[in-house]
């Protein structure tokens, strides 16, 4: 395994509704894309999805609509690390995932392995606005059900916890600290040299960053999730 180093800081312009500073940085095996918060609201059943987007400009609220003080803007992300994996996954998929639980927590990372039950309930319980995308995830009839559902929860989980997300088939090998960046910076550490953009494999961000926050939006008003083409639905032609 081997793992990149931050080099140099080569740019920074606004992107994505005007709202957000892209840091685009040179590392030595691609592009880190940092997309840091400017503002941020809640995604939760007391700010719906979609509604009043001058909530942008007006205020800064938490997950249950609180006010948050303006220092949360530029939180730092936390060393907590997220996988996730389907009710029925195999048990020597659990075995990759056990041995990189293993090694995060050697490097002081919490790790945290999410199954579809468990991101079922936290859209229930906190995020009702997301209950039709789910549901609709959840009737897809072809291949890409699995993929879709995991595109999907893999945003929702860094918008709620923050965090480094890794694919579950992602062995770590090294400290992943390089991942967590500068407070307020959503990381993707990989792009892909062939068809261009991120690649959503891995990817780091505080709580409630506001990239994830209209990634998951779009998905919440898209009537084709289950249908249009993976990439564009939930995968990472959506993301940039």
């Amino acid at each position: 395994c081997q793992q990149s180093s931050l080099i140099n800081m080569v740019s920074n312009y606004k992107q994505l509704y005007g709202r957000l500073v892209v840091f685009i940085v040179t590392i030595s095996a691609g592009l880190v894309v940092g997309f840091s918060n400017d503002e941020m609201t809640s995604l939760s059943s007391t700010s719906p999805i979609g509604e009043n987007r001058q909530m942008l400009d007006t205020e800064h609220r938490s997950l249950r609509g609180r006010k948050l003080d303006p220092k949360v803007v530029l939180s730092s992300i936390p060393k907590i690390v997220h996988f996730t994996v389907a009710d029925n996954a195999k048990e020597h998929q659990m075995k990759v995932v056990e041995y990189s639980k293993k090694k995060a927590e050697s490097f002081g990372f919490e790790v945290m392995i999410h199954r579809d039950s468990d991101a079922e309930a936290l859209i229930y319980s906190q995020y009702h606005n997301l209950v039709p995308a789910w549901e609709l995830l959840k009737e897809t009839d072809d291949q890409t059900k699995g993929a879709r559902i995991g595109d999907f929860v893999r945003l929702l989980l860094i918008y709620h916890y923050g965090g480094v997300y890794l694919d579950s088939d992602m062995v770590t090998c090294k400290d992943l600290s390089p991942l967590l960046g500068a407070p307020g910076v959503a990381t993707f550490p990989l792009v892909n040299s062939v068809a261009g953009g991120i690649v959503n494999a891995v990817f780091a961000g505080p709580p409630r960053h506001i990239v994830f926050r209209m990634a998951l939006e779009m998905q919440s008003k898209n009537k084709k999730l289950n249908t249009q083409a993976i990439i564009r639905a939930t995968g990472p032609k959506q993301l940039g």
